[in-house]
């Protein structure tokens, strides 16, 4: 280093000494003065905008190989091992700290939203043994299904109203609740337990008592019996006796001179004998709704097992009927962002 540091002087002294009228080389004190004056100048000049550590890293780095590296080489194998460990006990609380939540990750706290959702949580809160879907605004988490006749010729859908369809969409609305069954984990019900839940009015010692869950277990219901499609879909059917008994089935309300029914939230396609009156003439397609519990970190989980299983069961069971389709939805809105709430036909 003192070498190069001795030619770096001389090479500054050849060139000071080098001037175009070929003036003698100045002396040692005026090169001295020369070269203070320039690097003044030069930093008056070129401000430094980015200060960095390079000096600084450059001496702890020669301390560090000079004498700790030398000497003490066994701390440089074990403090780095040890420093792994001590930062690696964070990962305890990793679940603590990691966000899931798409709406907790994505919405700013500042956001509107946040107080929307307070108001509609305390004017219009979820009861899970007192549910009634319109009186909510907040359905976290259900599955649904579209229901439509296969379309004729020239892409036409057919009246569900006629022939077997109405039979079909029956015997498929009831057929998710019956069969689609979930095994019960047994730490599903230790936290339940743990927490002295109620579960939709049935005792403790009768729930997932075959080690099995189903959808009345899971369901947001009115007092025990869950919200389900299948008085809309007798409406349907017997609309014609009903009609003749002074009840009429027409749209978007039916029995208006008596408690209305409600038919425009599970009924589309719908056309009347209007301008006579408003009773149904044809409906194309119909939703079947299920909704299931959310309002507890347990209940989430249950339900959302049970989503995957009715996916899959529908999948392979209605597929392929000749006479209806199903266009299946399975929504949730907290983990829209995960992938786990699926869209498909």
């Amino acid at each position: 280093m003192e070498e190069i540091n001795k030619k770096r002087k001389n090479e500054r002294r050849v060139v000071e000494c080098f001037d175009t009228s070929h003036n003698s080389c100045p002396s040692k004190q005026q090169t001295k003065n020369n070269l203070s004056i320039n690097s003044s100048h030069l930093h008056q000049r070129r401000p430094q905008l980015l200060p960095t550590f390079d000096g600084i890293l450059q001496q702890l780095f020669s301390l560090y190989t000079r004498h700790l590296l030398v000497d003490f080489y066994p701390l440089f194998i074990l403090f780095p091992i040890l420093l792994t460990i001590f930062l690696g006990f964070g990962f305890i609380w990793i679940e603590q700290l990691t966000i899931l939540d798409a709406k907790l990750l994505y919405t700013p706290k500042s956001a509107f939203s946040w107080k929307e959702e307070e108001i509609f949580s305390k004017l219009w809160p979820i009861r899970p043994n007192e549910f009634v879907p319109e009186r909510t605004f907040q359905w976290e988490r259900f599955v649904y299904l579209i229901i439509n006749g296969r379309e004729k010729q020239g892409g036409i859908l057919p009246n569900i109203l006629e022939e077997d369809y109405l039979e079909q969409i029956e015997f498929l609305e009831n057929d998710l609740p019956s069969r689609v069954v979930i095994k019960l984990l047994n730490g599903w019900k230790d936290e339940i337990l743990i927490n002295r839940q109620k579960i939709n009015g049935i005792s403790m010692e009768g729930f997932g008592k075959d080690g099995l869950l189903r959808f009345e277990d899971l369901c947001l219901n009115w007092n025990g019996i869950c919200s389900r499609q299948t008085g809309i879909i007798q409406l349907l059917k017997k609309r014609h006796e009903l009609q003749s008994q002074g009840i009429d089935v027409t749209f978007p309300r039916a029995n208006t001179r008596g408690n209305p029914i409600y038919l425009a939230f599970n009924i589309g396609g719908v056309s009347t004998f209007a301008p006579i009156n408003d009773t149904i003439k044809s409906v194309k397609g119909m939703r079947l709704w299920y909704f299931l519990r959310s309002d507890t970190p347990q209940f989430d989980k249950m339900s959302k097992a049970w989503e995957d299983a009715a996916e899959q069961f529908v999948k392979k069971e209605w597929s392929d009927n000749e006479l209806i389709e199903a266009f299946k939805y399975f929504y949730c809105l907290i983990e829209a962002f995960k992938g786990q709430c699926k869209t498909f036909t």
